[in-house]
C-alpha cells in the first residue's frame, strides 16, 4: 500500500523537525518551569522545553500509530513482532550497549562521582535489562525510553485493533480508562503514548483524510502557540491536554511546510533523524562540558543553547556517512534498516 507523496513528506518533516526538537529539549541542565522568570532567555528557552517541543513525542506517536494501521500491520502480529524488533528493540540495545558498558567500567573503578540513572555495578541480571531495556525505569540512554514506549504500544496494537473492529465508542471508553487509571502500569511508562498513537491509528482505521484539518492550519498552529505560552506564563505543569491536541494542532501546518522550498530541504535531512535521535544524548552532555557549563564564560550557555542541536545534526550526519562507507551492515543493524 503506497502513501500519498504530499503524506509521506510531512511525515518526513514531522521527523527531522521533532527529533531536532527533542534534541533542544534535552539539552541540559534541567530548569523547572517554577524557576522560570530570571531573565527573557529563560523564558525562550522554557517556551521551546515546556511548550513547543513537548509536540514532538505526540505527534511521532500518532505517526507512527497511523503507518502500523495504514500498512496493516496490527492484522499480522507475526509480522509486527518481527519488524518492530528489527527497527525499534534491536537498536534500543545497541545504541544503549556501549554507555552502559562505560557505566559499569566508571562505577567499578570509581572513575566518576556522577549520579548515573542506574547501578550497573556489581552486576545483576536485573539491573542490566532495565538499563539496556527500560523495563522499569528509563534505559541507560536516556531518550530512548520513548522507544522503549513505542515498541510496548506498537506491540499493543493487535488489541486496539480488536477494539476497533468492535465498536469506536467503546474503543474510546477503553482507551480513556487505561489511561486515567494507568491500567497499563509499568508496560507503557508514558501512557499518554497509548492516546497518541491510537489517534494516528484511528485515522488510518477509518479511512479519514488526513489532510481533512488542512483549511485550518494556520488557525490550529495559532492556537497551538498560545497554548505554549500559556503554559509557560503560568507555569502550568500538567502538559498533558498539549499532548493530547499536539497531534490534531500540528500536522496541518505540515502541510504548509511540505508545500514549500523549506519543506523539500527538510525532506532531504529526514534520512538523518533517527541517528540523530539515538546519538544525541551523550554529544550534547559532552558539548555540554566542553564550552555550555557557566565557568566557561559569561555567554557561555546561550552560545550552547543556539548550537548544541546544529552541531548534533552535524554529527549524526558524518556518523551516518562514515557508517555507510566504512560499516554499511552495522548501520543497518543500528538504524533498524533504515
Amino acid at each position: 500500500m503506497q502513501i500519498d507523496k504530499d503524506i509521506s513528506q510531512r511525515i518526513s518533516i514531522a521527523r527531522i523537525v521533532m527529533i531536532f526538537g527533542i534534541v533542544i529539549l534535552h539539552l541540559p541542565p534541567h530548569q523547572p518551569l517554577a524557576e522560570v522568570g530570571q531573565d527573557f532567555f529563560s523564558y525562550v528557552r522554557a517556551f521551546f522545553s515546556y511548550g513547543v517541543f513537548r509536540a514532538s513525542v505526540p505527534v511521532l506517536t500518532a505517526v507512527s500509530g497511523y503507518l502500523v494501521f495504514k500498512f496493516a500491520l496490527a492484522q499480522q502480529p507475526r509480522l509486527l513482532l518481527k519488524k518492530k524488533s528489527k527497527t525499534i528493540l534491536l537498536p534500543l540495545l545497541l545504541w544503549n550497549m556501549p554507555l552502559a558498558a562505560a557505566i559499569f567500567i566508571a562505577q567499578m573503578y570509581h572513575l566518576s562521582d556522577h549520579p548515573f540513572s542506574a547501578q550497573l555495578y556489581p552486576f545483576t541480571l536485573d539491573a542490566w535489562l532495565d538499563g539496556l531495556f527500560g523495563l522499569y525505569t528509563q534505559p541507560v540512554n536516556y531518550p530512548l525510553n520513548f522507544l522503549r514506549d513505542l515498541y510496548a504500544v506498537c506491540l499493543l496494537s493487535p488489541l486496539l485493533l480488536l477494539l476497533l473492529r468492535v465498536n469506536f465508542i467503546l474503543t474510546v471508553a477503553c482507551l480513556a480508562a487505561v489511561y486515567y487509571w494507568n491500567l497499563d502500569g509499568m508496560l507503557v511508562i508514558r501512557n499518554s503514548m497509548l492516546i497518541s498513537f491510537a489517534t494516528g491509528a484511528m485515522v488510518a482505521w477509518y479511512a479519514v483524510d488526513p489532510r481533512k484539518l488542512d483549511r485550518f492550519a494556520w488557525m490550529l498552529f495559532t492556537l497551538f502557540i498560545g497554548f505554549c505560552i500559556y503554559l509557560v506564563l503560568f507555569k502550568v505543569e500538567n502538559r498533558e491536554g498539549l499532548r493530547m491536541l499536539a497531534p490534531f494542532l500540528i500536522w496541518p501546518i505540515l502541510g504548509k511546510l511540505a508545500a514549500s522550498a523549506l519543506g523539500n530541504h527538510l525532506v532531504r535531512y529526514s534520512k538523518y533523524s533517527f541517528i540523530l535521535f539515538m546519538s544525541h544524548a551523550p554529544v550534547i552532555l559532552i558539548l555540554w562540558y566542553l564550552f555550555g557549563k557557566p565557568e566557561h564564560g559569561e555567554n557561555s550557555y546561550l552560545l550552547y543553547w543556539l548550537t548544541a542541536a546544529p552541531l548534533s545534526l552535524i554529527i549524526a550526519i558524518l556518523m551516518h556517512k562514515v557508517m555507510t562507507k566504512f560499516s554499511p551492515r552495522l548501520k543497518g543493524l543500528m538504524l533498524g534498516e533504515r
